[in-house]
């Protein structure tokens, strides 16, 4: 995403956001240096509900995604790792239940006493020798009584007793050898994954693995899961980028100055926040919004800055266009006019929001279900960022890469 406004920074802080936009926010703050000094500048501000928030946010994405390998674990049970590894781990371990419980784990192995055993004529279980000795005795003699009894019972035929010997069948083939098939032979594994800490495989069979907890996901979006395992992607609905529109009303330069987002996209928010550049001597802006049907929907007071949030909610699976109109000495001056283009997006309707939802409930650490899911809505952006991550876990995996360039090319 674009660098967020400093009155968007103090949105964020104030937790004024809607949930889209403050994960959003989260993590551009993650990867954006300038931003993240911002940020700190202003720390003092965010009240105690703010940082928990934002500390459990961290705290799922560090405990989801970068687990300590059993390698760091390890060193730091045997006091081998640095000063830096060792400060890593530490800040890790703070957020991560799961990698705590596993280090626990080796510290109590490690302080484990090993079993001494006192008598070397104690065997394990608490047997010793002349206990084996008295066991092996006692079942020779079990097995000499039985020898007996048989031997007395064949003695106990008449003399000139035939007995009949069935003969054994004979092979209808004898000139081959018999090859015995294995019984119920596994499926071959055509594809496997590694999916945010689990093993996905797909068998010849088309049976999937791996993929538990989808639950009450349509059957649409776990077709879509399936077919994802083969490399093949639904991508879409999204803008036809070479289809030419009819522009809204207005004369002038056509862009005098630029819109930025959101531009030809979809969104999942249904109230974004509108972004556009300054133009040169204009002290003031207003916003307006309008549906397909070029109908004005809503529209901003006059604003100084250059960006605006709706505060009220856009209806889902529209598209709408926008317009900034910069006031300059009394001088109102319109962003986009013919013979630009519309600045035009889509809001993803709600039966897809809720698919989301859900999938991001039921797996949350799953990149390939959030990456298809994602470009099923059309999007791409978060799609690619979930392969990319898909793709970290699996850099040989041909699958993976075919799913990345299809989200690309769209």
């Amino acid at each position: 995403m674009d660098h967020p406004s400093e009155q968007t920074i103090i949105e964020f802080r104030k937790r004024q956001l809607p949930p889209a936009e403050l994960l959003a926010l989260d993590e551009h703050l993650a990867e954006c240096a300038k931003c993240q000094l911002l940020w700190t500048e202003g720390r003092t501000e965010v009240n105690e509900a703010t940082k928990t928030f934002y500390e459990d946010l961290l705290a799922s994405d560090l405990a989801s995604d970068d687990h300590l390998t059993y390698e760091a674990l390890e060193s730091l049970v045997d006091g081998e790792a640095n000063a830096l590894d060792r400060e890593i781990a530490q800040v890790h371990l703070e957020v991560c239940s799961r990698c705590a419980a596993e280090l626990s784990a080796l510290e109590k192995l490690r302080d484990e006493k090993p079993i001494v055993i006192p008598d070397q004529s104690v065997i394990a279980g608490g047997w010793t020798w002349p206990k084996i000795a008295f066991a092996a005795f006692a079942t020779l003699f079990v097995v000499s009584l039985i020898w007996i009894a048989w031997s007395k019972r064949s003695s106990d035929i008449p003399p000139g007793t035939q007995i009949a010997v069935l003969p054994s069948p004979s092979p209808v083939n004898s000139g081959s050898p018999t090859i015995q098939a294995s019984p119920n032979p596994s499926p071959e594994v055509l594809v496997s994954l590694q999916d945010g800490g689990t093993a996905i495989t797909k068998d010849a069979s088309g049976e999937i693995a791996g993929l538990d907890g989808l639950g009450d996901l349509s059957t649409v979006t776990k077709a879509t899961v399936r077919t994802g395992l083969t490399g093949s992607i639904e991508v879409g609905p999204t803008y036809d980028r070479g289809k030419t529109e009819t522009l809204m009303g207005g004369v002038g330069e056509g862009r005098p100055f630029g819109l930025l987002s959101p531009v030809r996209i979809v969104s999942m928010s249904n109230q974004p926040i509108f972004r556009w550049e300054p133009y040169e001597g204009a002290t003031a802006y207003v916003v307006k919004i309008y549906d397909s049907n070029y109908k004005e929907v809503a529209a901003s007071t006059t604003q100084t800055l250059t960006e605006w949030r709706i505060p009220s909610a856009l209806r889902r699976g529209e598209t709408y266009s926008w317009q900034v109109t910069a006031i300059r000495n009394g001088e109102e001056i319109k962003s986009p006019t013919p013979p630009a283009r519309e600045a035009q997006f889509r809001v993803i309707s709600n039966e897809v929001y809720v698919e989301i939802q859900k999938a991001q409930q039921r797996k949350p650490n799953s990149h390939l279900v959030l990456g298809l899911l994602y470009a099923r809505a059309g999007l791409l952006k978060q799609a690619e960022k979930e392969f990319q991550l898909l793709l970290k876990a699996n850099p040989n995996s041909n699958v993976v890469k075919d799913l990345l360039a299809q989200v690309k090319r769209n």
